[in-house]
């Protein structure tokens, strides 16, 4: 079972709620809670339905794609009047960086929105990224990069973020 399976049973269990809403681009594995949660068909979820019910997506805020994060928090105030009114919603799961087709990184004015978003509403920002890079920046220099997985219940702070150079 994976940790983004695991975090929907814990906030479900502590809300007393059932929906959760995900963002568009976001992969979380490939268990059927996950697949649905995942915001990607091709080549994910193509063919591998039905998934779990209760399930949302949201626009990502990726600039490049046309989504301003005043777009993407607009259109989850919209999934609270269309689609699922928020005293049902458990948990708001986010990658602040997305690594699906390109990396995009959720700028932080728009994670501080989501938060208080969650706040008022009283749900849970599970925010998560379980992925380890390596590189070299422009002096050749190596460095790796990983990103801890966090369920964020109260006030978010910061993301936490390593970065160390391999010299």
């Amino acid at each position: 079972m994976s940790n983004w399976q695991n975090a929907v049973k814990i906030a479900r269990a502590h809300t007393g709620r059932s929906a959760v809403i995900a963002f568009n681009g976001g992969y979380h594995g490939r268990t059927m809670m996950t697949l649905g949660l995942t915001g990607k068909v091709v080549p994910y979820k193509a063919g591998f339905g039905p998934f779990p019910a209760e399930i949302f997506h949201a626009p990502f805020p990726i600039d490049v794609h046309g989504i301003t994060p005043d777009q993407s928090l607009t259109a989850l105030e919209n999934r609270f009047k269309f689609d699922v009114e928020p005293s049902r919603v458990a948990a708001i799961i986010i990658e602040p960086v997305q690594g699906e087709g390109g990396f995009y990184v959720a700028p932080f004015d728009f994670l501080q929105q989501l938060r208080a978003l969650c706040d008022e509403h009283g749900i849970l920002l599970v925010a998560a990224v379980g992925s380890v890079f390596f590189g070299w920046d422009s002096h050749s220099r190596a460095f790796v990069i990983t990103w801890a997985i966090s369920v964020s219940i109260g006030p978010m702070r910061y993301i936490p973020i390593w970065i160390h150079s391999v010299h």
